[in-house]
């Protein structure tokens, strides 16, 4: 029932409405945030919203040319299901481009694919594959948001889409 991760890459645009960003990658900087991840679960029809406090960290890829995204676990517990146990996982290849606000822009054009390790009520746990859609995400004067959509963990028979929001811990 618990799932995050996303990435995204950004494709180039010669319209117009593309003028308030740089076209070229901003410098990715490294920076942990804690604040808090707003989660809704969607299970046979069946929406349940959660918060929970959270950590993201961002950070270039060894080469700086895009960042990667990392959530912390989590344990959340529900009702109707139990104990969901949620590793950590992380969405890679997430483009960084500077918007005329001097914020960072943050997207990945492409599902994100990752695995974590998770646990649902008295089901065994294990490592599961997690798929999802990075939905973006801006980071600006120390503070962070990131969207993600659809996220799948192994075959759940819901989604969940998680909405980050933090401050720089500095």
């Amino acid at each position: 029932m618990a799932a995050l991760v996303g990435s995204l890459s950004v494709f180039a645009s010669c319209d117009d409405d593309d003028d308030d960003k740089d076209s070229s990658s901003a410098a990715i900087p490294t920076a942990r945030y804690a604040g808090t991840a707003t989660l809704s679960v969607n299970v046979l029809n069946q929406e349940m919203k959660f918060e929970t406090a959270d950590t993201v960290d961002i950070a270039p890829d060894a080469k700086g040319e895009f960042a990667n995204i990392s959530f912390a676990s989590r344990v959340i517990e529900v009702a109707q299901m139990g104990t969901i146990k949620l590793g950590s996982f992380g969405v890679d290849s997430v483009v960084v481009a500077k918007a005329s606000d001097n914020s960072l822009e943050l997207s990945r054009a492409s599902l994100f694919t990752t695995s974590t390790q998770f646990e649902m009520g008295p089901m065994p746990g294990g490592t599961k594959d997690v798929v999802g859609t990075f939905d973006g995400g801006t980071i600006k004067d120390g503070k962070a948001t990131v969207t993600l959509k659809g996220i799948a963990v192994g075959q759940m028979p819901g989604t969940i889409d998680v909405t980050f929001e933090g401050s720089e811990i500095k």
